[in-house]
């Protein structure tokens, strides 16, 4: 109640960004395409050769899990990590399936590493929007 006379009175809401922002925030699809990059790293390498030796298999994994879970609308330059994580993501996978095709490897690898890089071709493109909300907002 308001205290003059009887009405009702709004509560002010504080928002953690601006609400611009918040409307243009595509962080949580990128950490989704993130951990789902590292299972099927993890994945990949448990039951067949993966595409990256076990020790890049597990730091990149580890790294992926990493940077999803410190993602976040509030600092920009985790944004621009997470667009360089995907842009680097998209060459390695995307280069190594075209070249494994072209090698005349078995389906299982060429799909792995198409899979691979197709998530992180989805991902470039929500961390550019996530940073393009930020930048704009």
């Amino acid at each position: 109640m308001d205290p003059e006379g009887g009405g009702i009175v709004e509560k002010e809401v504080r928002r953690p960004f601006p609400t611009y922002f918040a409307r243009h925030y595509y962080g949580d699809v990128v950490r989704s395409l993130f951990l789902a990059a590292g299972v099927i790293l993890i994945l990949g390498a448990a039951f067949g050769e993966g595409p990256l030796t076990p020790l890049w298999t597990t730091l990149t994994a580890l790294a992926l899990a990493l940077f999803a879970g410190i993602t976040n609308p509030r600092r920009r330059s985790i944004a621009k990590v997470d667009l360089l994580i995907a842009i680097g993501g998209l060459l390695i996978f995307a280069y190594s399936a075209l070249a494994l095709y072209q090698g005349g490897a078995d389906t299982i690898s060429i799909f792995e590493r198409s899979v691979l890089a197709l998530l992180f071709f989805f991902a470039l493109y929500y961390s550019a929007r996530a940073l393009r909300g930020s930048v704009s907002g």
